[in-house]
């Protein structure tokens, strides 16, 4: 099997930026609340913070560097700390709502599907986890 010519590519990234930021200038924090600029990043990087099998390392990268930021800069994390999870029961905002009602009943009945995949996928992950949690602490007799 062959690597990906682009594989840690996002984690070699998100490592230069969470480094950067290890520090607080005022520069730094200026681009980080910057609407048009920084904000955004800091969105990517908050999507990126999850488990991802292809970039094992790459959310603790995200959540490091999200530590930085919010450790030296209270505008940061008061702004962080104002944002909503959003999910198919809470979209959000007004005009998320009227994009998801506009979709039409087969679009969202497939968006409510592929949610129900992938928490069907983390109930599975999680039997796992308290499967193998289980049979750590059985003690093997051999015969």
């Amino acid at each position: 099997m062959t690597k990906h010519p682009f594989a840690g590519f996002l984690v070699g990234a998100v490592s230069l930026v969470s480094n950067l930021s290890y520090t607080k200038t005022d520069a730094l924090e200026e681009f980080w609340l910057d609407e048009k600029c920084g904000w955004p990043l800091l969105g990517l990087v908050l999507a990126h913070s999850k488990l991802d099998v292809d970039n094992p390392t790459l959310r603790e990268w995200c959540l490091l560097f999200i530590r930085h930021v919010t450790s030296w800069s209270n505008p940061i994390r008061e702004k962080l700390q104002s944002l909503t999870m959003i999910d198919d029961k809470n979209p959000g905002d007004l005009e998320s709502m009227k994009a998801f009602d506009a979709l039409g009943t087969p679009l969202q009945d497939m968006y409510t599907k592929e949610m129900a995949k992938f928490k069907k996928g983390e109930k599975d992950q999680q039997d796992l986890h308290e499967a193998m949690l289980k049979a750590a602490n059985v003690d093997v007799v051999d015969f």
